[in-house]
């Protein structure tokens, strides 16, 4: 049911969304809505299938988590696409990792 509110909408926003960040990723990849989140908490106890690309541990660290989110989305998207990272510069943890949307329109 998610899935048909995702195609009315262009663009998913998660904000230190905790627990909820890898399933809004998820959405907005299955989806292939634009995506914003800003993650906070690891959480590697909770998700211990998590794999960072190339090794054979989860993310462990924040630094880590925005590496395996990306890796996630550009693993999905493929090499066409350009799922970005940026500092929004406020105190405490300020990373935003993003996708403009496809390049090619939803079908």
């Amino acid at each position: 049911m998610w899935l048909f509110y995702c195609t009315k909408v262009s663009l998913l926003i998660g904000l230190h969304p905790d627990e909820a960040t890898e399933p809004l990723l998820d959405m907005a990849l299955t989806s292939r809505t634009s995506f914003a989140v800003v993650p906070c908490c690891v959480f590697a106890h909770a998700f211990p299938k998590r794999r960072l690309r190339g090794e054979d541990r989860g993310p462990r660290t924040y630094e880590e988590l925005c590496r395996y989110l990306r890796e996630k989305a550009e693993d999905a998207l493929g090499a066409e696409e350009e799922v970005r990272e940026h500092r929004l510069g406020f105190r405490g943890r300020d990373k935003v990792i993003f996708w403009k949307g496809a390049k090619q329109p939803k079908q």
